[in-house]
């Protein structure tokens, strides 16, 4: 609600999509500020309700993010992020600054490198559910098998390391989206446990398996 109006946004919906959205960093800056997402069929109709025509999920499978942002601002609820604390990790690249902006939008804090909140005994097992060390899950563009498991392996390393001193949670950056997308948090896995990536135009899977970085061929060779 902005000066005790209710906002809308209208988008257009193609056909394939079935009234679904992309994770196009404007839908998710929506979903923080508006209470309602509807699609553009609304607009050749007269006295309609719009419920009928609002956008209830994404092309990734996360659903009622309109709807949960409308209920969470009528019941003046904190936002989905309030009181969580975001490391970014130096693995981004520049293309991936739009992400602190729907974080601090959803309430969260970004803190930077050198500002890294120290813990103690007391206090660190309260505070390591607030701090997320985000990593980032997408693989260098270009890269063959052996260039992106290097890349991987020094990104599993920082994270592990950052998580370790701050006793931070690490998530990948897509959690960030699914959380936005659907206005609530999602369920929390971690970043390093599966990283799907393009090589030669064939889908393979890294995984992260006992500190080193294996291919979903080899894993299947063991078996």
């Amino acid at each position: 609600m902005v000066n005790g109006h209710e906002v809308e946004m209208v988008v257009k919906v193609e056909k394939m999509y079935d009234l679904a959205y992309d994770k196009a960093v404007e839908m998710l800056q929506k979903n923080l500020v508006v209470l309602w997402v509807i699609d553009d069929q609304l607009l050749v109709f007269e006295n309609m309700t719009r419920k009928p025509f609002e956008i209830t999920h994404d092309v990734h499978g996360c659903f009622d993010g309109p709807k949960n942002s409308r209920i969470r601002v009528t019941q003046k609820a904190p936002k989905i992020f309030s009181g969580m604390c975001f490391h970014f990790s130096s693995y981004f690249s520049p293309d991936f600054k739009y992400l602190e902006e729907p974080t601090l939008a959803a309430g969260g804090t970004i803190v930077k490198r050198n500002e890294t909140p120290a813990m103690n005994d007391t206090n660190a097992k309260q505070n390591s559910l607030k701090n997320f060390f985000v990593y980032c899950l997408d693989p260098p563009e270009g890269c063959n098998l052996t260039e992106v498991a290097d890349v991987i392996q020094k990104r599993d390393e920082e994270a592990e390391v950052f998580g370790v001193k701050s006793i931070n949670q690490v998530i990948g950056h897509t959690w960030l989206l699914d959380s936005i997308a659907a206005y609530a948090l999602r369920t929390q896995k971690l970043a390093l446990d599966i990283l799907p990536f393009l090589v030669d135009g064939t889908t393979t899977s890294i995984v992260s398996s006992g500190g080193r970085i294996t291919s979903e061929s080899e894993e299947n060779e063991k078996e």
